[in-house]
């Protein structure tokens, strides 16, 4: 039976009480003042956001709380509802405490219960009325009331808000339109492949028709609808900056533009629109609203709080500023009116204030001299009010074309008051020290005042801040999974109270698997997700598919559409259970999947084999759900399928288990959340296409190319580390935070972005962060440094505004990590803030997991080594732990359990009885632990004696080298192919295809030119480098060939198999040498055997007793055949004088002489013999050498330390 777990709510909102400042803020908000806030990290930004519209919803206003993105929107959608329970707790409270005090009377009635505003009569008062009204009487809930409806969402990001507006003004009409559809990703890098061949380029079609293309122009475009840059000035600006690019898309923009234009000639149809564009189209609906027939005002709120303006675009303002300047006064007709919005003073591109009005309001930084009370001029009638809060040092959302310096200018732009938040509630004095120095890098983005903050009340704690370098990324995981489980175990610390922030998403899947394999239970992610690739969506899609095309779901069904539904998540089938069910039914492989379809008969002849049936019941079901809803549309068709398979509750329960294995939940989990995605895409595409076929959504999604994030509803989850980038951090906060990557080239990455658009540039000229005096054209020259550095010292300060954002999350002790090993360092950030706040920088070693795995690992390796080298003088207490593990099932712990060791085990399972009556045990004990596992050599040679031992040629040369080296790599520790492994690869492809089509040096280096695409090689000068090296070997393997005589017999890659039965250890031990020979030359004198080297050269010498070709003459020699002798020809030799004898090593082809025909013994058998041995384990010796240069596993070879085995 499953066992369950109940989840705690994973997000926590605190109302704080009132105090100075919250007060006044609270104050000015129920005097009807826009507010722009400032305040440095962890001041208490959004909880000062949450209350306002907390307190305005409790006094019966409409207040609506705007966050620059969906996830954090999300979040304060939790934070809101729990503020709101908080308060409605405390009023009562108070009302309880006083019983004589009687609510006003905007507070009785229904509506006072239900949260209906009382009085809808006339417009709430603002202006000089509103600033006279006190705090007390705000409090008391005589303030504004709502215009609209209260149980509507009052949490949005900026763009749904716009849609909300949209919706409105599109529906509420005499004859209602069609409501916009916002695209997604996905749907915009459809649209623009199908639109980018219509304009001519300068760049390669290779180029443009590239997905990488594709997503610099949506980029561009983005930042031009947000900007408010149209066509003509992206090509004016483009002429001006010299910037040819800009001018080719302009046309492109100007179609892309008209797809979305809300004008009369388009509102006939669904407008697609993209988020960028959408604020300014509902900013044009509020100032054409009467024009267009609505038969009702726009659902405008009284209030709205943005939280995190820094990273709201250009769009937001633009929208925020209408919505101040609006009348909206209920008289008859068009008694509302919009006022001048700005464009270019709030991010546009023209209009009375251009971009350089930016700025300090006051002369020191601080936007505040528009702010005072005494000068402020109120507007008649009813008029949204704004407050903005937010910090331009913690931007994380600059590439997506957010502007921190918005907040310099917004208390002129929304005629607020500003404030600064005064003090810092999270972290440590040295955490908040730390971030001090970092805030210092940044330049100043017209706000200073949030810089100084206060924060010498936080705890003073030494150890909150540490600098970590490990040698490599998969070392420093490994010590943050270790020093999380440590704080788990030992201080109590929740999983969901820990985060890893980094960089780049790419780093983000990695970290979880190194963290998962540190005993780490991960948060729940919601990654963008490409449903076409995902197994359980494609699943589901492929039945649709053959069904729409009759080869499922009907009597005969199509064979390899068969086979690819029982080879599928929703039935499981696996391949040798398809061919045990084949021998089974006595069924021949092409008709084997369609049997298991349409043959109801078949579960007789499976009554032995539960399994097999249950599975081929679930592929019948499938099939006739699919015959049956097919007629029903795609939707049906695709639940029918679902329900059909019973995925639904398996998957359910297996990621509900608690006891089973943490992958196969994760996997389950993930799944569903696919399949439910996939649901919620298609319910929102037959919205949108009710009379479209369901083919097109199948073609849809197999043409897509972009992810897309998922809208669909997530159940809640155990609590876990969450592993994110920065972006997806912001508004959040964890106790420990390990900040990873700071490495050299990561962070800060100071690569110019979109380089082919500039699209940075194109920001950084509309929003005037380049002076006007500078020349266009310049910024644009490479042989311009001062254009550069400029733009370089912009983008570091945006990457150092991420890092201030990352290390502001943590609240108790904060990480930061760097690599330092191979080619990677720790960047001048990292240097610089250790430097600076004098914190030592301490560098990690490799070292076990702090798991019961990685215990049960330390235990047996020091046992194991004591028994070797100290002759078990700590073995019995070492043993005993173990001992113990095994009695409470840790997994690995009993010693009966490990491979060979069954000659000590009853020794060591003996151990603990023998403790109980003694502190220590005898000296006798230990000895005969030592001698019981030092028979175990005996024991694997005598096993195999009686089963033999392998090896192939090359084995015996790795395992000469180093013996460890080589069971790591037999036994799966093998790194990934490298370059000089795929050369190798490549090389020894083309001599086999040289010698089978005798091509020339002509041929050779045109099929090396068609594949070398294959290897991958970098960019830049060391790609070219490799280049011009591999094509070397190729014209040396060339001469070799082509100066190979004609009259001798060639094999290539030929088979080389023999059994030799050699001394070991006194014994004769029956060896099977298996192995590929490169090149077996048959000549007059015998056979050659050629062995193709791309490495590093060796000598005569050591060619003459080259263990490869050694073990390939004796497998020969023993198959009765005439060796001659054998060479290694260096391809990778520099060749200057084009002579073959140059490449060949030994030059006669004689390899040293061997007694093993004549005796049976010889220099090479001893190799082979020995070899053998080493094979056998159970302890692998670690030889040092050359070889150790370029080792994957330096970094925990025993051989460089104080141990020679492992």
């Amino acid at each position: 039976m499953s066992k369950f777990c109940l989840t705690p709510p994973s997000q926590r909102f605190e109302l704080p009480q009132p105090d100075a400042f919250t007060t006044k803020a609270s104050q000015l908000v129920g005097e009807g003042r826009n507010l722009v806030a400032l305040g440095a990290p962890g001041s208490g930004k959004t909880t000062l956001a949450v209350s306002l519209v907390a307190q305005a919803v409790a006094q019966g206003r409409q207040a609506v709380l705007l966050s620059p993105t969906r996830v954090r929107a999300d979040q304060l959608r939790t934070y809101l509802v729990q503020a709101q329970t908080q308060l409605a707790s405390r009023q009562a409270q108070a009302a309880s405490q006083s019983p004589q005090t009687q609510p006003s009377p905007a507070q009785t009635g229904p509506a006072a219960d239900s949260g209906v505003p009382a009085d809808k009569s006339g417009p709430a008062q603002t202006g000089p009325a509103a600033s006279a009204q006190t705090h007390a009487e705000y409090a008391a809930g005589t303030g504004p009331v709502a215009s609209v409806q209260v149980d509507t969402p009052r949490v949005f990001t900026p763009a749904a808000f716009a849609l909300r507006i949209l919706s409105q003004w599109f529906s509420q009409r005499l004859q209602p339109l069609p409501a916009p559809v916002l695209l997604m990703g996905a749907d915009e890098d459809a649209a623009l492949e199908q639109l980018i061949g219509q304009v001519s380029w300068s760049q390669p079609a290779e180029v443009t028709q590239t997905r990488g293309f594709r997503a610099q122009i949506r980029n561009l475009f983005s930042r031009c609808g947000e900007l408010g840059v149209d066509y003509q000035l992206l090509e004016q600006l483009g002429q001006a900056a010299q910037v040819q690019l800009w001018c080719e898309a302009a046309p492109l923009l100007k179609l892309w533009d008209s797809q979305s234009d809300i004008s009369a000639a388009n509102r006939a149809m669904a407008l697609k629109l993209d988020t960028a564009r959408l604020q300014d189209r509902a900013l044009y609906a509020l100032e054409h609203w009467y024009q267009a027939d609505v038969t009702a005002p726009p659902q405008l709120p009284d209030l709205v709080v943005v939280d995190d303006y820094q990273d709201c675009t250009a769009a937001t303002a633009r929208l925020l500023h209408a919505l101040a300047a609006l009348n909206l006064g209920e008289a008859e007709g068009q008694g509302w009116s919009a006022g001048q919005v700005p464009s270019a003073g709030l991010g546009g591109a023209s209009g009375a204030q251009g971009p350089g009005s930016r700025g300090s309001a006051n002369g020191s930084g601080d936007a505040t001299g528009a702010g005072e009370p005494g000068d402020v001029e109120h507007r008649d009638g009813r008029s949204t009010q704004i407050v903005v809060l937010g910090n331009p040092d913690e931007a994380v959302e600059t590439f997506r074309g957010g502007d921190p310096l918005m907040l310099a200018s917004a208390a002129r732009d929304f005629d607020a008051v500003a404030l600064t938040l005064p003090q810092v509630h999270r972290g440590s004095r040295q955490i908040a020290a730390l971030i001090e120095l970092a805030v210092q890098q940044v330049q100043v983005a017209g706000c200073i005042s949030q810089r100084r903050p206060n924060y010498q009340h936080l705890a003073q704690n030494s150890q909150s801040v540490c600098f970590k370098v490990a040698p490599d990324d998969t070392v420093q995981v490994g010590a943050v999974a270790a020093h999380m489980r440590s704080l788990h175990l030992e201080q109590g610390l929740a999983w969901g109270q820990m985060a890893v922030i980094v960089r780049q998403s790419s780093s983000v899947e990695l970290i979880r698997q190194e963290l998962r394999r540190g005993g780490v239970p991960l948060a729940p992610d919601t990654p963008a997700l490409l449903l076409r690739s995902e197994p359980a969506a494609k699943a589901l899609l492929d039945c649709a598919r053959a069904a729409l095309e009759q080869l499922l779901g009907v009597p005969v069904v199509q064979e390899e559409a068969a086979r690819a539904l029982l080879l599928s998540p929703l039935v499981g089938f696996s391949a040798i259970e398809l061919r045990r069910l084949r021998r089974i039914l006595g069924e021949s492989p092409d008709h084997l999947s369609t049997r298991v379809l349409s043959d109801s008969e078949l579960f007789d002849q499976l009554e032995a084999a539960p399994t097999l049936a249950a599975k081929a019941k679930v592929a019948q079901a499938i099939n006739e759900a699919l015959a049956k809803e097919r007629s029903e549309g795609l939707e049906a068709l695709v639940w029918g399928a679902w329900q059909a398979s019973g995925k639904a509750q398996y998957w359910r329960q297996l990621a509900l288990d608690i006891e089973a294995d943490s992958l196969l939940r994760q996997r389950a989990d993930h799944d569903l959340d696919v399949v439910i995605s996939l649901f919620k895409r298609l319910e929102v595409w037959s919205e949108r296409n009710p009379s479209a076929p369901g083919q097109q959504f199948l073609d849809e999604l197999e043409a897509q190319q972009v992810a897309s994030d998922s809208v669909a509803a997530l159940g809640a989850r155990p609590q876990g580390v969450s592993v994110l980038t920065v972006a997806a951090c912001a508004g959040r906060q964890w106790e420990f935070v390990a900040v990873l990557g700071i490495d050299d080239g990561v962070w800060p990455n100071l690569r110019l972005r979109d380089s082919l658009t500039q699209t940075g540039l194109l920001t950084d000229i509309v929003s005037q962060r380049i002076a006007d005096t500078v020349n266009l054209a310049s910024l644009t020259s490479s042989s311009d440094p001062q254009a550069l550095a400029q733009a370089r010292a912009q983008i570091c300060s945006d990457e150092m505004r991420l890092l201030v954002a990352a290390m502001s999350r943590a609240n108790s002790q904060l990480w930061l990590g760097a690599v330092n090993g191979g080619e990677q360092g720790p960047s001048s950030f990292f240097n610089y803030l250790s430097r600076q706040s004098g914190v030592p920088v301490e560098p990690i070693q490799p070292g076990g997991a702090y798991t019961l795995r990685g215990l049960v690992a330390t235990l047996r390796r020091q046992l194991m080594l004591d028994l070797k080298r100290n002759d078990g003088a700590q073995a019995p207490q070492i043993a005993a732990l173990l001992a113990a593990l095994a009695q409470r099932g840790v997994p690995g712990a009993d010693p009966r359990s490990w491979l060979g060791i069954a000659g000590a085990s009853q020794f060591l399972t003996e151990l603990p009885a023998q403790l109980e009556g003694q502190d220590q045990l005898g000296t006798q004990a230990a000895a005969h632990a030592v001698v019981a596992l030092k028979q175990l050599q005996a024991q694997r040679v005598n096993q195999a004696r009686q089963r033999g031992a392998r090896l192939s040629p090359s084995d015996v040369e790795n395992i000469e080298t180093c013996p460890l080296r080589w069971y790591l790599q037999r036994h799966g520790g093998s790194p990934a192919s490298s370059s000089a492994q795929q050369i190798g690869a490549l090389i020894h492809w083309l001599a086999q295809q040289g010698q089978e089509h005798g091509l020339s040096r002509e041929q050779l280096l045109d099929l090396f030119y068609r594949e070398r695409s294959s290897l991958q090689l970098p960019g830049g000068w060391y790609g070219r480098q490799e280049n011009q090296r591999v094509e070397k070997m190729v014209e040396n393997l060339a001469l070799y060939l082509a100066n190979s005589p004609a009259n001798i017999q060639v094999e290539v890659e030929c088979p080389v198999r023999a059994q030799v039965e050699l001394e070991v250890d006194g014994a004769p031990l029956k060896i099977k040498i298996s192995g590929r020979a490169d090149r077996l030359e048959h000549t007059s004198q015998g056979i050659d055997v050629i062995d193709f080297k791309t490495g590093a050269s060796v000598d005569s010498a050591g060619a003459q007793t080259n263990a490869q070709l050694a073990t390939y003459r004796v497998a020969l020699q023993a198959r009765g055949e005439n060796v001659h002798g054998g060479a290694l020809i260096m391809l990778g030799k520099e060749n200057k004088r084009a002579q073959v004898d140059a490449l060949t090593y030994p030059g006669s082809r004689e390899l040293a002489p061997s007694d093993y025909l004549e005796t049976g013994q010889g220099w090479d058998t001893d190799l082979i013999s020995a070899a053998a041995r080493d094979s056998l384990g159970p302890s692998y010796q670690a030889r040092t050498g050359e070889h150790c240069r370029h080792c994957a596993y330096q970094d925990f070879c025993p051989a460089l330390s104080d141990r020679n085995y492992l």
